[in-house]
């Protein structure tokens, strides 16, 4: 008897004990997302600026987000593994990137130098822009977003400022279909995207400040007033969240021991100063396409404007100069009875168009002339020089994989320009100089180019930097 009511005792001592087990919560297992939600009306560039102060492996710092994107500064695995992201969605439902129809998808205007370009799925699907920006705490960061409404669809454009070198880095240009809308629905956040219940015990923290949007009349509008929100997902740590302002800033916190000081859906109000609007130094080319003369290379002339609006930003950062602003406008000309292949004069480049209709796969000689319109250099006697650079942006730039002529060491000389100057110009920068390039194109520029340049530059002649690279050759053979 005794030995049954001691059974009976503990079969209800684990009864109770796994009824408290099962009910008892499971700890988060990610810091709740916090958002702002700007009052703006309708705009084609939105500016914010934003300061991390506290941050965490897993951690995504939004600062420009509206009704069909997002763009802003992540950490990764490690402070040390940080990028800049910039994400546009498809107008489709579904979390299955590869189930979107082509016609769909988002389409990619432009690639920046140095970026990763990808399709991505699991929160809705679209195109994203992902590149390393070794951003820190207590840094001011700036981003520029910019839509541009053709027809049915928008051009999304980001820009993010490299304060080490002064500029601002043009990520990508996204297109998608939305119905003729600029930029609206304009947001900040800050995630975790951890989510291993430890990342909820940690605390996350920035400013967002000196919004600005410039309307569709073109006047600026400063971001003073913004509504305080946070997603609701089960499994977020519910109270560790806060938003509010602090020296003409908002900010947003979440996570760790954050407690909160201003209600959900709250209005947050900058206190009403005098502002000025950002001044944006920001390089922008305009390329039109004329087959006016040839109508049957319309669509290669489409091809050629899209290739040219992709890269002549690179070519741009390729062949730098402090102070030099290359033109902001190129025409591309097919012309009907123009013998050769194609010249470049100014901001104008004019494309033989029996020559295009019989070598159509040849797109490297588009790069070629508008690098000549990047030189922008004035009158010289050095055209060897000129054209080997030209060449030189794309052999090693544009194709770098493409098969190289090969040159003959007893009969070539650099002065044949073209794609022997460029391959030896590459290798004279490989051995010798790896700013070599750069440092003649702005020579070049600025009228000051003398062939003592290369031993001022390298320790040794043009000619016997001609030399050596022709006995390498000799030696290859």
């Amino acid at each position: 008897m005794k030995r049954s009511l001691n059974l009976t005792v503990g079969l209800a001592l684990f009864a109770t004990f796994s009824l408290k087990s099962a009910d008892a919560p499971k700890p988060p297992r990610a810091a709740r997302s916090v958002h702002l939600g700007f009052q703006a009306p309708k705009a084609t560039l939105f500016y914010n600026e934003m300061v991390v102060e506290e941050s965490v492996n897993g951690s995504y710092f939004m600062a420009a987000g509206w009704n069909t994107g997002y763009f802003g500064i992540q950490q990764l695995s490690s402070p040390t593994n940080k990028v800049v992201l910039f994400s546009v969605w498809d107008p489709t439902k579904g979390d299955v990137a590869n189930a979107v129809p082509l016609e769909k998808r988002v389409e990619l205007l432009h690639e920046g130098e140095g970026v990763r370009i990808r399709r991505f799925g699991g929160e809705g699907t679209g195109g994203q822009c992902m590149a390393p920006l070794a951003w820190k705490i207590g840094e001011t960061n700036r981003f520029l977003m910019r839509a541009e409404v053709q027809g049915e669809k928008t051009a999304y454009t980001a820009w993010v400022w490299r304060g080490d070198k002064k500029d601002w880095w043009k990520l990508a240009t996204f297109r998608t279909q939305t119905g003729g809308q600029s930029l609206t629905g304009l947001y900040s956040f800050i995630e975790d995207f951890r989510r291993d219940s430890k990342s909820a015990t940690e605390r996350r923290r920035a400013r967002f400040g000196n919004g600005w949007v410039q309307v569709l009349s073109g006047e600026w509008a400063p971001l003073t007033n913004a509504r305080f929100t946070a997603s609701s997902s089960e499994w977020e740590a519910k109270e560790t969240i806060d938003a509010g302002h602090s020296g003409g800033w908002f900010f947003l916190a979440t996570g760790g021991k954050t407690t909160t000081g201003t209600l959900l859906n709250s209005r947050i109000e900058l206190s009403p100063v005098q502002r000025t609007p950002p001044k944006l130094d920001l390089f922008e080319a305009r390329i039109t396409v004329d087959t006016s003369e040839v109508p049957d290379l319309n669509e290669w002339g489409r091809q050629a404007r899209e290739l040219c609006e992709k890269w002549y930003p690179k070519i741009v950062d390729l062949l730098p100069t402090d102070g030099f602003k290359p033109p902001t406008t190129v025409n591309l000309v097919f012309k009907k009875d123009m013998a050769g292949v194609a010249a470049a004069s100014g901001n104008r480049i004019e494309f033989a168009a029996r020559y295009v209709r019989s070598h159509t796969n040849d797109v490297g000689m588009v790069i070629h002339e508008l690098t000549h319109v990047v030189q922008s250099y004035p009158p010289n006697r050095v055209g060897w020089l000129i054209e080997g650079i030209a060449d030189y942006i794309r052999l090693f730039h544009f194709e770098p994989e493409a098969p190289r002529p090969r040159i003959d060491p007893n009969r070539a000389s650099y002065r044949d320009a073209y794609k022997t100057a460029a391959i030896f110009l590459d290798w004279a920068q490989q051995k010798h100089d790896k700013e070599l390039v750069k440092k003649l194109n702005t020579a070049l520029r600025e009228r000051r180019y003398r062939d003592e340049l290369f031993k001022d530059y390298t320790g040794k002649t043009v000619d016997e930097l001609w030399k050596d690279f022709t006995d390498t050759l000799r030696k290859k053979d």
